[in-house]
């Protein structure tokens, strides 16, 4: 018998974080300025010290800022610290998909698209795209919705089946149909309990091992939110 396991890092934000470079708060707006001068416009850096995030300039809130009629003469010998964000999104490494997105999409319009800083134990771990993190949630969705209808497809075939071997327990006198019947009508429950776990599909998931190194949802003990699929088979 399999042993469940707890929620693989998959559907933690970490398992989306990207290397990020990073400059310091003293650092001169020019510097950073050309640092970013042949990223696209959502990339962005972070401002840290001893790898600990301090802020975040996006390539295209620093533009805004310098396009301004004095805003290169004002800010391009200033330190950074400045201008840089001083309060963006930071999450834990093992902040879950679901609970990131919230987040991310709490903020202003302004920096509704702002990467998002991911940390470990307070340290600089990467930067997470909104793009990206709010695609894979899609993608678990999208998952979600398949199985529900998978199980609602199922489900009442089953009933019949069921219906029929209960009919049959009812009526058979030798030991030996009783058994067969009996397990006909066990192995039916147990598929029936399959789908609707499936259709319920809402808080949470353990995987098992599977063949070539693979795992699967462990229907068997928990049931699952749609951010807790993105990646799943990923491991």
């Amino acid at each position: 018998m399999n042993t469940p396991y707890s929620q693989p890092a998959t559907n933690r934000i970490g398992n989306l974080a990207r290397e990020v470079c990073t400059v310091d708060p003293d650092d001169r707006v020019r510097l950073v300025q050309n640092a970013l001068q042949d990223k696209s416009p959502l990339d962005c850096l972070v401002v840290a010290r001893e790898r600990r995030p301090l802020g975040l300039v996006m390539r295209c809130h620093l533009d805004r800022c310098l396009s301004t009629e004095f805003g290169r003469a004002l800010y391009l010998n200033r330190p950074i610290s400045d201008i840089m964000d001083r309060n963006p999104v930071v999450v834990d490494t093992q902040t879950d998909l679901e609970e990131a997105s919230r987040r991310a999409m709490a903020r202003d319009d302004t920096h509704l698209y702002d990467d998002l800083i991911v940390s470990r134990e307070g340290k600089l771990l990467g930067t997470v795209s909104v793009q990206h993190l709010l695609s894979r949630v899609a993608e678990a969705q999208g998952v979600l919705q398949i199985a529900g209808g998978i199980a609602h497809e199922l489900n009442q075939p089953l009933q019949v089946v069921l219906g029929y071997g209960e009919l049959l327990a009812a009526r058979v006198g030798e030991a030996a149909y009783d058994r067969a019947v009996g397990n006909i009508v066990e192995g039916v429950r147990r598929m029936a309990e399959i789908t609707r776990r499936l259709q319920t599909l809402t808080t949470g998931y353990r995987t098992t091992p599977y063949v070539d190194g693979s795992r699967v949802v462990d229907l068997s003990s928990s049931t699952a939110s749609p951010a807790s699929f993105a990646g799943v088979n990923d491991d």
